[in-house]
């Protein structure tokens, strides 16, 4: 169980850098922000697993764009 426990903290910490990541790069902050504007979410609801599922969004769009 605690083992269990360690892997869910390192997980959340690991979104809650993802999210302060997403904020302190101007370029991924502007797209960050439209993204939650156009689906209506307010910036005090904002979640570490959205900026996570974003960003793994935002890469996958990127890696297509280059194929």
């Amino acid at each position: 169980m605690e083992s269990e426990n360690n892997i869910i903290d390192l997980v959340q910490n690991k979104q809650r850098n993802m999210l302060d990541y997403v904020l302190s790069q101007p370029e991924l902050k502007q797209d960050f922000e439209e993204a939650m504007s156009f689906i209506g979410k307010p910036e005090q609801e904002w979640t570490p697993n959205d900026a996570t599922k974003w960003l793994t969004e935002y890469e996958n769009n990127l890696y297509r764009e280059n194929e």
